[in-house]
């Protein structure tokens, strides 16, 4: 009888397989994508960006962007903007002639509320790009889940003057009514003198902001909400902002409930359960951290260096200094204020929690 263990069974079953079977067979990435080069600084055409998208977006699976073109000397000059991502691709924009990332300008763009790259298609990738001077957002995330953005440039974008101005930022993350809007990675990347610097809303989930330099924008630097406009599709929640520096914004990081309801037959479901951790907060024209607004709970703020911000350097405030009970800081005391724990009478509801702080020359206020 033929047993697993049998050494002349395995010798015999062994001299029936093919040995070509055996050798597993490995082909480059660049093989199983569709590859396109992006090799001229034209706003359409061949070689151009915009054909590289555009076959992209018309070719089925995965498809890989490259660039033999980057710096500042060799900027893609936008007139209009580029088609949305829509199916999933990887854009690697470190030239493959002088090691430079690949500059998209939109200086040129007269039409107002054009993002830099839109993109819908979800498991992208956009890396070592420069993305600068766009009439709206740099890197627009729509309804996308798992799509990275790292190690890219974003700067000078958007135009507004006014918060109460059609917002943009050097990153965006929202969903569409259809779902989206969670689990993406924005990481290793200088976001800087943008009108806000990363935007998350509308019910944006689970994504990660890590490890960017956040500097020098018009407002704050991340921002976190709920409804726009009265719209908004899920929860914004569970979001997790980490190991970022974070400087030289209005507010460093800015959590808004909805201070108003909701326009018209819009519904605020809130921004909860948001992670704070390991950031750098520094040297911002208002508060460090911004907790704002009745639907803004859950939120946990724990082991960030932040200082000399001109405000607080984390404020509770809006119909939040009612519902945030129990609110602690185990900072030591600062310069404006000193360390306190205040308990409101909504004391069932999830309150922020400030723990392990270094708070200096800005104090936690509610």
């Amino acid at each position: 009888m033929w047993t697993p263990f049998s050494p002349q069974q395995r010798k015999s079953s062994r001299r029936q397989i093919s040995r070509r079977t055996l050798v597993p067979r490995l082909e480059p990435l660049e093989q199983r994508l569709a590859l396109a080069t992006v090799t001229s600084t034209a706003d359409s055409g061949p070689g151009s960006l915009r054909d590289a998208i555009e076959h992209a977006n018309a070719t089925f699976g995965e498809d890989l962007i490259t660039t033999s073109i980057g710096g500042d000397g060799q900027k893609i000059m936008l007139l209009s903007g580029l088609p949305p991502i829509s199916e999933r691709i990887t854009i690697e924009g470190l030239s493959t002639t002088n090691g430079e990332k690949m500059v998209i300008n939109g200086s040129g763009i007269s039409t107002p509320f054009v993002n830099g790259l839109q993109v819908y298609a979800s498991s992208s990738v956009i890396r070592n790009l420069v993305v600068e001077d766009f009439p709206a957002t740099g890197i627009f995330l729509i309804g996308t889940q798992s799509v990275t953005v790292e190690e890219n440039v974003l700067r000078r974008n958007g135009s507004a003057l006014l918060r109460i101005d059609p917002g943009s930022a050097g990153v965006a993350i929202m969903p569409t009514s259809a779902g989206g809007g969670l689990f993406n990675t924005v990481r290793f990347n200088e976001v800087t003198e943008n009108v806000f610097g990363v935007g998350l809303g509308f019910g944006a989930r689970s994504n990660v902001i890590h490890d960017n330099t956040i500097a020098d924008n018009r407002f704050d630097g991340v921002q976190i909400f709920a409804d726009g406009d009265g719209e908004q599709f899920f929860t914004t929640s569970h979001n997790n902002v980490e190991g970022n520096t974070i400087t030289r914004n209005a507010n460093g990081i800015a959590l808004y409930g909805s201070v108003e309801f909701p326009v018209g037959p819009g519904i605020n479901l809130g921004v909860t359960d948001t992670f704070i951790s390991a950031n750098t907060i520094t040297a911002n024209r208002e508060n460090g951290v911004l907790i704002d607004g009745f639907r803004a709970t859950g939120t946990i703020v724990r082991s960030n260096t932040i200082s000399d911000n001109l405000g607080h350097g984390v404020r509770i405030s809006g119909d939040a200094n009612t519902g945030a009970s129990g609110c602690s800081s185990a900072g030591p005391p600062s310069a404006s204020g000193s360390t306190r724990k205040k308990r409101g009478p909504r004391s069932a509801e999830r309150s922020p929690a400030i723990s392990s702080e270094t708070i200096g020359m800005s104090g936690a206020s509610r």
